[in-house]
C-alpha cells in the first residue's frame, strides 16, 4: 500500500481532537462498542493528514451509514474549526502558557559547581573528579561548617575559559580558582601542603538548577510553576505579530515544496518557517532547553487556540469552509493506496444507446473510468468504509441476545420442568443440553470480540458394535443390539453355525456352535458411539431459527439431533441442517464425522445420507 508523505500542517486524530476539529462520539449509535470502532477505524484509516480531512471524515462517519450529506450539511463546528486551522496560523508546539503562575521564590537559572573529590596521601592533595564531589571524601568531615558551605557554588558559566592547550593541572587550578579559593586555601593550610596531584583530566559536571519552587506539593504532585516545573504546555497556539498585536504569524504553509519529514509537525514553533518569519521574536532555552517565545520587551505573544477557537470558528465564512471541504473530499476520493474513502450520488453518463460512457486518454483510447454526472451543491456524500459496521451490528445483536453468558447451560427438558438456579435463572440440570462456549476471542479497539457457539454439555451417543463401521449396525439403545446378539447365538445353534476356532464335541458329533465369546471377540461388543467433532453437533450463536436467534430452551437437544442424523431420512437431515446451520448436514451426500467408541478408540467415518426407496411395482387396473 502506498503511503502519503508528510506535508506541513499534517496532524493526528488525537491532536485534532484536542483542537476541537473532531469529537469522541457518533450521532447514529450510542453503544460504546459501535462508537469506539467508528472512531478507532476512522482514525486508523485517515492516519496523518490535514485537520479539514479529519473533520470531514469524522462528520461523515458520525452521520451514519444511511445518511449522506450535502456540502452545506457538512458545514458544522468541526469543519469550521478545521478551516481556521488550515490558514496555517494555528500550529502545534510546546510553549509557555500565559496563564501559568509564578511562585516568585528562588528564581534561579544557573549552574551548581561542586569541588571535586579530594584526599590526602603522603602529604599530597590528590584530586579525582571521577570519584564524585568532595562531599564524598574523608577530608570533608574535618571541614568547619562555613567551609563546607563553599564546596558548592552557583555560576552562570557552564565551565571556565583557559588558554589554548592547557595542562590538566591548569584546568584544575582554573576550575578551583573560579570561586573555590576559600576551600583550596583551607585544605592547603589544614594539611600543611601546597602540592596537588590531578588523578584525572575531568572536572565535575555542573548541575543545571532553576532554584527551589515555592509552591507546595498537592498530594505529592508538584504544582505548576512557569519557572520551576511543568513550565511547557503542549497544544495548539497562535502567535501575535511583534509589531502588530492584531495580526498573527504563519506557522506552516501549503503548496509546492511543503513535503517534510515525519517529525516536522511535532512542534511548529521550532521549524524553519518560524525562524524566518518571526522577526522580533526571541527564542531562548528555558527549563531544561525547552523552547519558548517572548518578544524583545519580554511579553509572551503566545495565544492558546482553545481561548479563541470558538470565536474564530463562528466568524469564518461559510464559503471558505465549503472550499476547504471540497478540497478534503477531493483528496479522500483518491486516498493513499488507491482507495476512495467517500462516495457520492452522481450517476454514470449514458450514450444514446443507453450504454455507459467512459473517459478517453491522451491517445484517444477508452479508459476503464466511467464518466459521471456533474457534482453540484446538492450532491450527497457518504463515507464508503462501512463493512465493519454491518459485521459489528450482527455481533452486537448476537452478544446481547438474551444476555447470554459464557458457560451458560440450557435445554428444553429442564426449561419445561422449570429448573432454576439460586438466582432464579433457568439452567440444564440433566447434563444432556447445550453449553454456551467461547470459540475464539480478540481485542478490537478496547473491546473483546468473541465468537460463541452452543455445544453439547455431554457428547450425545448412539449404540453400536465395537467393529462399527465395519459391522455397520447401530441402535438408539443398547438392548436392541444385545437382543440381536442373543438371536444370532440361538440361530447359530439351530443352523449348526460354528467358529473356525471351535472344538469338536463328541457327544454332539459336531463342532461347538457359536457362543457369546465368539461374537465379542469378533467385534460385536456393544458400545457407545460418541460424536467427537464439534463441527457436526454445534450451533453458532449467530444462527437464526424462524427469524429469531437460536434458543436452546426450545430447540432440539444434542441427542435428538444425533438420532435424526443416524436414524432419520435424508429429508429430515437436510431440514435439520438448514434449520440449525449444522456443518455437513445440508447439501452434501455424506457427513464427515469423528467418533469415539470405547474409551480411547477414535475413528473418522463418512456417514452417507439415506436415499429414499421408491416402490416401482405397478398396480393393474381393469378398464
Amino acid at each position: 500500500m502506498n503511503k502519503m508523505a508528510d506535508r506541513q500542517g499534517y496532524t493526528t486524530w488525537e491532536r485534532a481532537l484536542s483542537a476541537g476539529a473532531v469529537d469522541s462520539y457518533i450521532a447514529w449509535d450510542d453503544s460504546e462498542i459501535m462508537r469506539d470502532h467508528a472512531i478507532g477505524i476512522t482514525k486508523d484509516t485517515m492516519g496523518k493528514c490535514f485537520p479539514i480531512d479529519l473533520a470531514v471524515a469524522y462528520t461523515l462517519v458520525s452521520s451514519g451509514p444511511n445518511n449522506p450529506l450535502t456540502l452545506k450539511e457538512l458545514v458544522n463546528e468541526y469543519t469550521r474549526t478545521a478551516t481556521v486551522m488550515m490558514s496555517g496560523k494555528v500550529g502545534f508546539g510546546y510553549y509557555l502558557h500565559p496563564d501559568m503562575a509564578l511562585c516568585n521564590h528562588d528564581m534561579k537559572d544557573t549552574y551548581i559547581h561542586e569541588f571535586p573529590y579530594t584526599s590526602i596521601v603522603d602529604g599530597v592533595l590528590q584530586v579525582n573528579a571521577q570519584q564524585g564531589s568532595i562531599t564524598e571524601s574523608e577530608v570533608y568531615d574535618d571541614m568547619p561548617p562555613h567551609i563546607k558551605e563553599q564546596c558548592s557554588i552557583f555560576s552562570d558559566e557552564f565551565t571556565y575559559n583557559h588558554d589554548e592547550n592547557p595542562t590538566r593541572e591548569e584546568i584544575l587550578i582554573g576550575y578551583m580558582v573560579g570561586g573555590f579559593d576559600s576551600v583550596r586555601l583551607w585544605l592547603e593550610s589544614n594539611y600543611e601542603t601546597k602540592t596537588w596531584v590531578l588523578k584525572s583530566n575531568r572536572i565535575p559536571t555542573p548541575i543545571k538548577t532553576l532554584g527551589e519552587c515555592g509552591f507546595e506539593d498537592v498530594d505529592g504532585v508538584k504544582a505548576p510553576c512557569k519557572h520551576h516545573n511543568n513550565n511547557l504546555t503542549a497544544g495548539w497556539v497562535m502567535v501575535r505579530h511583534p509589531k502588530d498585536a492584531a495580526k498573527t504569524m504563519s506557522l506552516w504553509r501549503r503548496g509546492a515544496g511543503c513535503t517534510v519529514n515525519s517529525s516536522w509537525n511535532n512542534d511548529h514553533l521550532t521549524n524553519d518557517i518560524t525562524k524566518g518569519t518571526m522577526a522580533g521574536i526571541t527564542r531562548f532555552n528555558y527549563a531544561h532547553t525547552k523552547v519558548g517565545f517572548v518578544t524583545t520587551d519580554g511579553e509572551n505573544r503566545i495565544i492558546p487556540f482553545e481561548k479563541v477557537s470558538r470565536k474564530a470558528a463562528r466568524i469564518v465564512s461559510e464559503k471558505q469552509v465549503i472550499k476547504e471541504i471540497r478540497g478534503a473530499l477531493s483528496r479522500m476520493k483518491n486516498w493513499s493506496g488507491n482507495r476512495s474513502l467517500v462516495s457520492d450520488d452522481t450517476k454514470p453518463l449514458l450514450d444514446e444507446d443507453g450504454k455507459v460512457r467512459y473517459k478517453m486518454n491522451n491517445q484517444g483510447y477508452r479508459t476503464s473510468t466511467a464518466m459521471r454526472t456533474r457534482r453540484t451543491n446538492n450532491t450527497k456524500y457518504s463515507w464508503s468504509k462501512w463493512t465493519w459496521a454491518r459485521d459489528m451490528q450482527v455481533y452486537v445483536a448476537e452478544t446481547h441476545s438474551k444476555n447470554r453468558k459464557e458457560g451458560e447451560t440450557q435445554c428444553k427438558t429442564c426449561y419445561l420442568s422449570n429448573v432454576l438456579d439460586a438466582q432464579g435463572d433457568s439452567y440444564c440440570e440433566c447434563g444432556q443440553g447445550w453449553k454456551y462456549v467461547k470459540q475464539s476471542s480478540r481485542m478490537s479497539y478496547g473491546h473483546e470480540i468473541a465468537k460463541f457457539s452452543w455445544e453439547p454439555i455431554t457428547p450425545p451417543h448412539v449404540w453400536c458394535f465395537d467393529s462399527w463401521p465395519t459391522l455397520d449396525i447401530i441402535s438408539p439403545t443398547s438392548i436392541g443390539l444385545k437382543n440381536l446378539r442373543e438371536l444370532m447365538i440361538k440361530g447359530g445353534a439351530r443352523l449348526n453355525l460354528c467358529s473356525s476356532q471351535s472344538q469338536w464335541i463328541e457327544e454332539n458329533n459336531a463342532r461347538e456352535t457359536i457362543s457369546k465369546d465368539n461374537l465379542l471377540s469378533g467385534g460385536m461388543k456393544v458400545t457407545k458411539v460418541k460424536m467427537y467433532n464439534p463441527n457436526v453437533i454445534h450451533i453458532n450463536s449467530n444462527i437464526m431459527v424462524d427469524d429469531k436467534p437460536f434458543e436452546p430452551e426450545t430447540a432440539m437437544t444434542p441427542s435428538e439431533i444425533l438420532n435424526t442424523l443416524m436414524f432419520g431420512s435424508g429429508d429430515d437431515i437436510e431440514e435439520m441442517g438448514d434449520k440449525y446451520g449444522i456443518v455437513g448436514m445440508k447439501g452434501k451426500k455424506s457427513v464427515d464425522m469423528r467418533i469415539q467408541t470405547g474409551s480411547y478408540n477414535y475413528k473418522s467415518v463418512k456417514l452417507p445420507k439415506p436415499t429414499t426407496k421408491v416402490d416401482d411395482t405397478y398396480t393393474v387396473v381393469s378398464v
